[in-house]
């Protein structure tokens, strides 16, 4: 079963890298994921597909035990909108998208 997360964390040099081995020593298969810088300029947001994701509170908690996880967020998955990881968030932002 897919589910779509995602994830804001402080900008350091090894942000990515934890992630991805939390999620590669757990056996999570990623079919997407996509990072950008926020505007808050010190923060990065992580937005992921993962395909084989059948114990979500289970992976949620795994990913906040990471010491610079700032947010953790379930996103609903449509299946129609494949890209839809592609559009950041007005959650996450400090200011509007103009």
């Amino acid at each position: 079963m897919k589910k779509s997360f995602s994830v804001l964390m402080q900008d350091q040099p090894d942000t990515l890298v934890r992630l991805t081995g939390l999620l590669y020593r757990r056996g999570y298969l990623v079919e997407n994921i996509s990072a950008e810088s926020s505007y808050e300029g010190k923060k990065v947001l992580i937005k992921m597909v993962i395909k084989n994701c059948k114990a979500t509170n289970q992976l949620l908690q795994q990913i906040y035990k990471l010491c610079n996880v700032v947010a953790v967020e379930v996103l609903d998955l449509d299946p129609d909108s494949p890209d839809m990881l592609l559009l950041p968030t007005e959650d996450y932002c400090a200011s509007p998208i103009q």
